[in-house]
């Protein structure tokens, strides 16, 4: 309440941005560059530089704008385009110049050629009302009671400092998932970046949803081919995905976090879900040895020959959150709730700060 007048958040202060792009195109760098990026490739300057977990070994730059390929072999039809959050911005930008959207931009990624894989997507909210929907402080507060809900997903805290002031990132999900939430003051961050004081951004919170594999496919179809804006595509999935009590009895969703939602159904996003992310943990141990040694400590521990070796068969280790996530997304998978306790049991925990 300011000067005796309540201010009520409003949804048209609340607007959406991509803050990361990753697309696999099983087509020519020159082509892509030229017909979905809008960019004359002569523009563009080639440089060496790898992508993590891939053999591209160059990249051509626009700005910001990458797009990775190989050297000895630019009309190989393979390439990468990488966006961070300001590259994202840039390309935006691009495409206002010539009156396109971002749909539109999915609808020619999708379509350039015959494969196309999106690696992550980025979608955020950005509530810049003046006394906006929730503050951060709050959502950490229920998660640390447990009033909420994410489909078995762990929360865990980031802090950051700023001159005097401390900000806090709230993160529901693993890095490694499929899908993670961060809810976090973004005028910290921005006043960090630059120098400046929090106070010139103003109010402005942000909820972002990172996608990688079946689900950013799945977001960048919805995005170019449904008739709906980015902000309501987000609520939905936000719908869909994460939700806030007002006590642990979990029947009634908190008031300030239905109306942010507005009145928007939710959309549940196809995925084979973090059950291939451990079994992708199986295949790890398979194929690196990990589960040969294990099982080599056990045959020398069964023939009484581990000398000064412990014995492995008896130490119990604590799942990390990010293990524990995935085998809850296994359990539930196959109808084994039941277990979920017990894991959790056995989950590290984290320290507060």
């Amino acid at each position: 309440m300011k000067g005796g007048v309540f201010t009520i958040a409003k949804a048209k202060f609340v607007t959406a941005k991509l803050d990361w792009i990753k697309i696999r195109l099983w087509e020519q760098p020159e082509i892509i560059i030229n017909e979905l990026l809008g960019i004359e490739i002569m523009d563009c300057e080639l440089s060496d530089g790898q992508l993590r977990f891939y053999d591209y070994d160059s990249y051509y730059s626009y700005g910001l704008i990458h797009v990775y390929t190989y050297r000895n072999a630019l009309s190989t039809p393979d390439c990468c385009i990488q966006l961070s959050g300001q590259a994202c911005t840039q390309l935006e930008i691009i495409l206002e110049s010539k009156s396109l959207t971002w749909a539109k931009f999915f609808q020619v990624a999708l379509e350039i050629c015959e494969k196309v894989e999106f690696l992550r997507l980025d979608c955020a909210l950005d509530d810049k009302n003046r006394v906006p929907y929730f503050t951060v402080e709050k959502l950490i507060s229920k998660a640390k009671k447990n009033l909420y809900w994410s489909n078995g997903r762990e929360y865990s805290i980031n802090e950051s400092k700023y001159r005097l002031t401390t900000g806090k990132t709230l993160n529901i999900g693993c890095r490694t998932s499929d899908l993670m939430c961060r809810i976090y003051n973004k005028a910290i961050e921005q006043a960090k970046m630059t120098g400046n004081d929090i106070s010139d951004f103003g109010s402005w919170n942000r909820i972002e949803i990172e996608l990688k594999r079946e689900p950013a496919n799945d977001m960048a179809r919805k995005i170019a081919y449904e008739n709906e804006s980015l902000e309501n595509l987000i609520r939905a999935v936000l719908r869909q995905e994460l939700r806030f009590y007002t006590d642990s009895s979990k029947n009634t969703i908190c008031r300030f976090w239905d109306k942010f939602l507005l009145k928007i159904s939710p959309i549940k996003l196809n995925r084979k879900y973090e059950v291939t992310t451990l079994q992708s943990s199986a295949n790890w141990l398979e194929e690196h040895g990990g589960l040969a040694t294990y099982q080599a400590f056990v045959f020398l521990s069964e023939n009484n020959a581990l000398g000064n070796l412990n014995d492995l068969r008896f130490q119990k280790k604590d799942f990390s959150r990010g293990l524990s996530e995935r085998m809850i997304a296994h359990l539930v998978s196959i109808g084994r709730t039941d277990l979920i306790p017990a894991v959790h049991a056995r989950t590290k925990k984290e320290k507060e700060n």
